[in-house]
């Protein structure tokens, strides 16, 4: 509890007069969602995302396996997160669809099955990554960066092992884990090696004060729609996690209560 002097209390009711009897404080927040895909599964395949806000301004989401059983050696299983193995389930492009609009209307283009996308004589990853890297850094406002994806630069973004980005012999991930022949967490100084997806939103809609995706006015279907290739989502089923960033607005009223909207 914080008590604050008569001017500083005047101050804001100055601020709630100025607003029409409001004090807005304005700011982000998120909702997670999840749903799960059968093994070998393909085609289009819609991931509901059941979270109606009206103003997303961005989705973040990967896809993952939840088995353990492939681990790591030397006791070192508790590194292996699911959050760090992520991988693409051979997924050709993704866009995403609110009522009957589709974000963006051309999909973005994915890399599909891993076995397509690299080269025979080495195993390096050839340029089918880009769009989704980029798209990652439009999703976190760090696009017009130097180095927008940070970490996650071109030989670890979506690749399968940290002894396989330590040879320059990546393979591409495609999410699964415990039926896999490689371990991902072979020991404490091995690098993460993670593949996160994203879309930015908040270009589509432009208003006075919440300029995202409007899925609540209309009570909108929500969909993230994804294109499996014929490899399917790999042999292990797959949790697709979805996060939705959006505009949150609290309401100090005159009358001392508090509302928001979001």
């Amino acid at each position: 509890m914080i008590e604050v002097g008569g001017d500083v209390i005047q101050q804001v009711k100055m601020m709630q007069e100025m607003g029409g009897g409001q004090l807005t404080i304005s700011g982000t927040d998120i909702e997670n969602s999840t749903q799960t895909i059968a093994a070998g599964s393909t085609g289009e395949i819609p991931i509901r995302i059941p979270i109606r806000k009206r103003s997303v301004k961005s989705l973040l989401f990967n896809i993952h396996s939840n088995d353990f059983a492939n681990g790591g050696a030397g006791g070192f299983e508790h590194f292996c997160y699911s959050q760090s193995f992520a991988g693409n389930a051979s997924m050709e492009s993704y866009q995403l669809k609110v009522g009957s609009v589709v974000y963006p209307p051309t999909p973005i283009n994915c890399w599909g099955s891993p076995a397509r996308a690299v080269t025979a004589a080495r195993g390096l990853p050839i340029g089918e990554r880009g769009e989704c890297a980029l798209e990652l850094a439009k999703a976190l406002g760090s696009l017009g960066f130097t180095n927008p994806t940070g970490r996650l630069a071109g030989i670890t973004y979506g690749c399968s092992t940290p002894a396989a980005v330590a040879l320059g012999d990546s393979a591409l991930a495609d999410g699964d884990n415990g039926n896999g022949a490689a371990r991902i967490a072979a020991g404490t100084d091995d690098p993460q090696v993670v593949c996160p997806f994203g879309l930015d939103l908040d270009s589509f809609q432009h208003t006075a004060i919440e300029s995202g995706i409007d899925s609540e006015t209309m009570a909108m279907e929500t969909n993230l729609i994804v294109t499996i290739a014929a490899a399917g989502v790999g042999i292990e089923d797959k949790t697709f996690n979805s996060y939705l960033i959006f505009d949150k607005h609290y309401y100090f009223n005159s009358d001392g209560s508090v509302t928001f909207s979001e």
